[in-house]
């Protein structure tokens, strides 16, 4: 199975705020849209392509983002 890996690095101010609250609409107007895993060290593990790259996209904007495809075994 495929899994996006998405972390990223935002300033401490309200940068974070606006991603989480992005995040957090995408997920309501995507019901359904796969399995994410959150941690609080900002990193997304998620099986939808669609969403880690709106997760990368978004915090890019705001600070730096990396976006890696893994192969999940167990």
């Amino acid at each position: 199975m495929t899994v996006w890996i998405v972390d990223y690095d935002l300033p401490q101010n309200s940068s974070r705020r606006r991603l989480y609250r992005r995040i957090q609409a995408w997920l309501r107007d995507h019901a359904g849209a796969g399995q994410t895993d959150w941690s609080t060290q900002s990193v997304v593990i998620t099986d939808s392509k669609e969403f880690a790259e709106f997760v990368y996209a978004q915090a890019s904007q705001l600070g730096h983002a990396h976006m890696y495809k893994a192969e999940k075994i167990k």
